[in-house]
């Protein structure tokens, strides 16, 4: 007792009337309290997955609206290459039958040509950044919308330019003037097929026919992207007129409207009495 009587009458009177405050009725209301506004909600914890998941999807727009632009510049590019050669192979193909006349338009197309690579290689890298891209994706969860068409529009629009590019290249290296070397190598050949039209070249001009131009007419009336193989064929020691033969029935379509991309050229390999030029439909 000594203890509590030290802090002295007036503060255990206090206390106890404190005390007595809290009796009964008088105790706090704690229903009453007020809480910060929204905290009865429950926590949203799909938020942060969505927010994560939106952001993946826009970074994967972004990167294929960037594959797609660089695919359009290299296309455009290719395009571009290939036009400016396109003249370059009519010089050549109707260059005079004098070997500098020859190497010299030769030249110029094979050059113009070796720049339409080099858009193509740039076009193919486009290609396979996007194909890669697609892999890796691939590789985590299944390819979001978009992506698939993206790397079929770019493999598509790779392996025309690149069908191009090896037509021509194919087309320059059956033609090789003698200076350059020896040409090369054919890529279509007649053992299994009968020609559309048979042209000898007897003379300075080859014997076309009345006939020929209105068949050839015919023909792309009924099918309007029609192609065709034109085979060169001749004595021993007659590459140089065979390799002109060519040139000019090649030229001769193309006065008739059928496209150099729709013309395939080669070198018989079994020699022949004359120089002729075999036309055959080429097969799709």
């Amino acid at each position: 007792m000594a203890a509590i009587s030290a802090y002295g009458p007036g503060v255990l009177l206090a206390g106890l009337l404190a005390l007595g405050g809290c009796a009964g009725e008088n105790w706090p209301d704690l229903s009453t309290v007020q809480r910060p506004a929204g905290s009865d909600k429950p926590a949203d914890l799909g938020a942060p997955a969505a927010a994560k998941a939106a952001t993946a999807s826009a970074e994967v727009e972004a990167r294929l609206k960037a594959f797609d632009a660089r695919v359009n510049t290299a296309d455009q590019a290719a395009a571009k290459a290939y036009a400016e050669y396109l003249p370059r192979l009519d010089k050549f193909l109707a260059a005079p039958p004098t070997e500098d006349s020859l190497t010299t338009r030769w030249g110029a197309a094979q050059s113009a040509l070796s720049r339409v690579g080099a858009a193509v290689d740039d076009l193919r890298a486009a290609e396979e950044a996007a194909a890669n891209y697609s892999i890796d994706l691939s590789k985590t969860a299944a390819l979001p919308a978009g992506v698939a068409e993206t790397v079929a529009s770019a493999s598509a629009r790779y392996v025309a330019r690149r069908q191009l590019l090896d037509l021509e290249s194919n087309r320059l290296a059956v033609l090789t003037p003698a200076s350059f070397g020896a040409p090369g190598p054919s890529v279509v050949h007649d053992s299994t097929r009968t020609a559309l039209a048979t042209i000898t070249f007897a003379g300075k001009a080859p014997a076309l026919g009345d006939d020929f131009a209105p068949a050839i007419a015919a023909l792309r009336k009924t099918v309007p992207d029609v192609a065709f193989d034109l085979i060169a064929s001749g004595p021993t020691g007659s590459l140089a007129r065979q390799q002109e033969a060519l040139r000019v029935m090649m030229a001769e379509l193309q006065r008739l409207k059928v496209p150099a991309s729709h013309q395939t050229l080669a070198l018989a390999t079994l020699p022949d009495q004359a120089v002729i030029v075999r036309i055959y439909v080429k097969k799709p």
